[in-house]
């Protein structure tokens, strides 16, 4: 049988007008040749047998028709037998049947397949009652040798024991090596009994004749494929290829590299695909595999966002993962700036890129430096008695900066509601200027409002500025005669303190009561505070009447006995190079000035003995009036009273005996003070 197979191609060429005519005629000569092709490839029979040939009517013990050969046992090998009942029983296939008889029977034939491929073996068979499950039924072939000898491989093997029924062996491939040959078939029984017996009827075999096939088969391959990484590998692409062939039966196999399946890395790869038909025509094709890589990394942030970091300490990065379908690897990129000094929220920036060029997403950390620190505030209360104003600085220290330091005075506990407070504007101080025993308490708080845990002062504030009050006891000034006087004494207290006369200290100058002349007695007493008092008593011992030793002559306009003439009380001053007068604050002196002495007979001059300052008023003062009158620079009454006109004229008197009065003392204008050194120019 011949056929002839076209497999179209499409062709893009020129066709000339005058070759269009027999194009006509090739196209109906094709369509002739595809309408035989199709007949031609429809399976034919090669052998068939169904064993009831010759019109036998008996069964025949022997087969020796239709080039089969029986052999295998020492007796009876096979026989040939007319359906009847039990394991006889007609085959599908018609009456008649082969028995192949155990122990070791078989029948065996010839087959000429030559000119025919794709062979296919169907059959009907069936067991026998007497057979045991280890009793078997073999269908075996051969391709050289002869019925008894050589090389017999199973195609099928049956349990005989199932004998219930005929069982149709639908037609199945012999094997290719077969194809276009010659060759034997056997049907054997191998059982242990020679009772058990294989039987076989409509035994057929087909194939398809060999025609002569230059065609290869047809590729059908997908377009190509773009898809886009999964992995670092690239990616999984799976894809279906065929091929058909219009003179094989069979459907030829395609072959690919890469496979559908493969791993294909990124960028084009080419698939070669191949398909060969069983005459060994074999079709090529391709198409590429695009794999790409559009997708942007992915950053992750290590770490918690937003992030807090105490003021002054460093920033732990904790950094980034980047992860891509297809690079490895990958770092972000981190930029941005934190001040760890400067308490604030600050922004940290990620980036990334892969190989591909694709950028991720920025992703962005919020970075807070924030102070949880409190402040630390100290304070410098003095300990013990304070004779002055204080003032108490608390000293506040933070690492970012303080705000402000609440603080009480009371012993009570401050807040930032009702308490006051020093801060920058202040230099941190406030002042305390009443008197009286303080305890301080205080806290400070930082411009982050951390609020420190309250403190108290460690020393008690104490502050006393008033002076002890000394009362000298008895008259002051004292006139005594001689041997006459005697000192009283002086009381003292203080306002805290309380009694503190036996603290008072005495400095008596009169040495000798017996001798004329003018003396003090001072007392002296101090306070806890360091306040201190100084008072003086005048004392004037006269001699015994008027005129006494001579020496000191009789004093002018006095009594013949003491007097007291009152009185005044003064503050002790001290001088500055400004000429300005000055009140000390630690020592107060209270003098009493004696009686107005007159002028000693005798004498050529009244002698100072006693400085004289703003507002006196005594028998000194006149003197020093009159004195001043001569010199021309006081010309009011003389009244005794050391006013403003007094002053100014002993100021106009130091300043016109300077060398003799300031320059000494360093000054260089008047002070309005009679001291020593204006005495002494006085008294000269």
């Amino acid at each position: 049988m011949f056929s002839l197979n076209l497999k179209s191609r499409t062709v893009k060429s020129k066709i000339s007008t005058g070759m269009k005519k027999y194009l006509s005629i090739g196209l109906v000569l094709v369509g002739f040749l595809i309408a035989v092709n199709v007949k031609a490839i429809s399976p034919t029979t090669i052998f068939s047998d169904n064993f009831g040939a010759n019109g036998l009517g008996t069964d025949y013990d022997e087969i020796n028709w239709n080039s089969w050969s029986n052999g295998g046992n020492s007796g009876d090998d096979a026989e040939i037998r007319v359906s009847g009942g039990g394991n006889d029983s007609a085959s599908p296939d018609g009456e008649r049947f082969v028995v192949v008889l155990g122990e070791d029977g078989y029948i065996c034939r010839v087959i000429n397949a030559s000119g025919y491929n794709n062979l296919k073996l169907s059959y009907y068979w069936r067991g026998d009652s007497d057979a045991e499950n280890d009793d078997d039924g073999i269908v075996e072939y051969s391709t050289g040798g002869s019925c008894s000898s050589g090389s017999w491989p199973d195609l099928k093997v049956y349990d005989i024991s199932n004998d219930s029924s005929w069982t149709n062996q639908s037609e199945f491939d012999l094997p290719t090596s077969l194809n276009n040959s010659t060759f034997r078939i056997k049907f054997r029984v191998n059982s242990s009994q020679n009772d058990e017996h294989f039987r076989v009827d409509g035994i057929l075999i087909t194939g398809y004749p060999v025609v002569t096939d230059t065609t290869p088969p047809v590729l059908t391959l997908p377009a190509d494929i773009n898809t886009e990484a999964t992995s670092p590998a690239g990616a999984t692409v799976t894809f279906t290829a065929s091929a058909n062939d219009e003179t094989d039966p069979a459907t030829p196999t395609v072959s690919c590299a890469p496979s559908s399946g493969s791993t294909f890395p990124l960028g084009t790869t080419a698939v070669n695909c191949s398909a060969t038909d069983t005459a060994g025509n074999t079709a090529n094709g391709s198409f590429n595999v695009t794999v790409q890589d559009t997708t942007a990394p992915s950053i992750s942030l290590n770490g918690s966002n937003p992030m807090d970091v105490q003021v002054h300490n460093a920033y732990p990065e904790p950094g980034a993962v980047v992860t891509d379908i297809y690079d490895t690897g990958l770092s972000a990129t981190i930029s941005g700036t934190v001040d760890i000094d400067t308490v604030g929220s600050y922004m940290v920036y990620y980036d990334a890129i892969d190989s591909s060029g694709n950028s991720a997403t920025q992703q962005t950390r919020t970075i807070n430096v924030i102070d949880q620190e409190s402040p630390s505030t100290s304070d410098n209360v003095p300990s013990g008695w304070q004779k002055t104003d204080v003032t108490v600085t608390l000293s506040c220290t933070d690492n970012v900066a303080c705000a402000r330091v609440y603080y009480t005075t009371d012993d009570s506990d401050p807040a930032t509601s009702t308490s006051s407070f020093v801060d920058a504007s202040n230099s941190w101080q406030f002042t305390v200027t009443t008197e009286g025993q303080y305890t301080i308490k205080y806290f400070g708080v930082d411009t982050s409002d951390n609020i420190e845990a309250i403190k108290t002062a460690t020393n008690q504030l104490q502050i006393d500025k008033t002076f002890p009050v000394i009362t000298i006891i008895g008259n002051n000034p004292n006139r005594s005669y001689i041997n006459m006087y005697n000192d009283e004494g002086a009381t003292a207290s203080d306002n805290i303190d309380g009694d503190l006369t036996s603290n008072i200290v005495t400095v008596n100058t009169i040495t000798n009561n017996r001798k004329v002349g003018n003396y003090t007695v001072t007392y002296t007493v101090t306070d806890s505070a360091g306040n201190t008092t100084v008072v003086v008593r005048n004392v004037t011992i006269y001699g015994p009447g008027r005129g006494g030793s001579g020496s000191t002559g009789e004093v002018l306009g006095a009594e013949t006995g003491p007097e007291d003439n009152g009185a005044s009380t003064t503050t002790e001053e001290t001088i500055d190079n400004s000429g300005d007068t000055a009140t000390t604050t630690d020592t107060v002196i209270y003098i009493q000035e004696p009686a107005p002495a007159g002028e000693v007979l005798g004498a050529e001059i009244f002698k100072f003995l006693i400085d004289l300052r703003f507002r006196d008023n005594n028998n000194d003062v006149m003197e020093l009036q009159k004195r001043l009158t001569t010199e021309g620079l006081f010309t009011a009454s003389t009244t005794g009273y050391f006013g403003p006109v007094t002053r100014a004229s002993v100021i106009a008197y130091q300043e016109k005996y300077a060398s003799e009065i300031l320059t000494p003392l360093g000054l260089t204008k008047g002070t309005g003070f009679v001291g020593p050194y204006t005495r002494a120019k006085l008294n000269q």
